[in-house]
């Protein structure tokens, strides 16, 4: 029988590196009440690449399995120490070595394009907290002024993520890896 999930494929960031960004946004997070943003719980920090609304698990699945990801160098990926946002909606930190992310991106595409749900131009970024109501001038300035510290890491894989959602906010399952 078919089983069709929400999934997407994702680098998955290393542990001491989700840590360390969870650490970093503590001093930050204090100055909103919980109704304002909903943090990205640790565990469930990553860079999406590819997302699928509904698709058959064991179709997703093989297609991952045949990517072609060929990497003679694998450069280490800074984050921008400052926090963006997606029209006040999304709050997210933005990787360098864009020509990284756009190889694999463009790699997943050609295996995935039929079944993606793309709606818009493919920006990597790391989504950190999604605004729930409106934020204040004085709350939008204190995300502007904040600065992350410097955070370097060498990729290690991308991962196929089965994504369900629950009331307490979505838990994502690894499916599949492809180790660099």
């Amino acid at each position: 029988m078919t089983e069709f999930i929400r999934a997407f494929i994702a680098l998955d960031l290393p542990f001491e590196v989700k840590n360390y960004i969870t650490i970093s946004l503590f001093e930050l997070r204090k100055y909103f009440r919980y109704e304002s943003i909903k943090w990205v719980n640790t565990e469930n920090l990553h860079i999406t690449f590819a997302f699928f609304k509904k698709i058959d698990k064991l179709l997703l699945i093989n297609k991952f399995e045949n990517l072609k990801i060929e990497l003679t160098n694998i450069p280490v990926v800074s984050i921008d120490n400052r926090i963006y946002n997606f029209n006040y909606r999304v709050l997210y930190l933005k990787p360098d070595n864009y020509g990284f992310f756009f190889y694999i991106y463009n790699q997943i595409l050609q295996e995935f394009r039929d079944y993606m749900d793309i709606k818009e131009e493919f920006i990597p970024h790391l989504t950190i907290g999604r605004i729930r109501n409106k934020l204040k001038p004085k709350e939008i300035d204190i995300i502007t002024n904040f600065k992350l510290p410097d955070i370097e890491f060498r990729p290690k894989e991308i991962t196929l993520f089965q994504s369900v959602l629950l009331p307490s906010g979505p838990v994502y399952y690894k499916l599949k890896s492809i180790h660099f």
